[in-house]
């Protein structure tokens, strides 16, 4: 994230992490996620965002803000998707 931590985009758990390497600490991050294999990685969005890219059990990408700590969830139904690249125009391109 632009603050040097690392979101640990969670895949089998229902809980996201967040990784600070400069304390080597690891904090639960807020909100609940689907687990079950709902999540193949993240892309770091131009906003400092972390986009959770859906995988198996769900459709809706979550989107973690580290300013606020919050999760939300896309309006729009994902394809599901092995990972993600952020392309110069702020769109993200899904594989």
């Amino acid at each position: 994230m632009p603050d040097g931590r690392v979101f640990l985009v969670p895949y089998f758990n229902s809980t996201a992490w967040i990784y600070d390497y400069i304390s080597d600490t690891m904090t639960a991050a807020t909100g609940t996620y689907p687990g079950g294999n709902a999540f193949r990685g993240g892309v770091l969005l131009a906003d400092g965002r972390v986009l959770c890219i859906p995988f198996f059990s769900t459709t809706t990408a979550h989107i973690y803000d580290p300013v606020t700590d919050t999760t939300t969830t896309s309006g729009v139904a994902f394809p599901q998707s092995y990972g993600g690249k952020l392309m110069p125009d702020g769109r993200v391109f899904l594989v």
